[in-house]
């Protein structure tokens, strides 16, 4: 769910459990251009496969899918439900991006 600056976090938090969602890593909010610690290979469009590593968000699109980018700039389409699959967390300091 978009979170826009006019609104307190909290309050969008609020809204989703009111709603009967369950949050994802405590409510963790992921934004474009963030880097994402990925530890598991995940599935990508048409049944193919990328490794596990450390990838920059780019799009989360309000169907669950999502635009990623790697090292090289190669961007692909996955889905927030792959992303999950693969315990995938916002990057830690000092992690470089997955290589090509």
């Amino acid at each position: 769910m978009p979170i826009y600056a006019n609104q307190k976090t909290q309050d969008v938090k609020d809204k989703l459990i009111n709603m009967g969602c369950k949050l994802y890593n405590k409510g963790e909010m992921f934004y474009s251009g963030c880097l994402l610690d990925i530890p598991q290979n995940f599935k990508i469009a048409k049944g193919l496969t990328k490794e596990q590593g450390v990838y920059r968000l780019r799009t989360i699109m309000s169907d669950g899918t999502i635009l990623l980018e790697d090292n090289c700039g190669s961007q692909f389409y996955t889905t927030a439900k792959n992303l999950v699959v693969a315990s995938c967390k916002k990057h830690k300091k000092n992690k470089q991006l997955a290589n090509c």
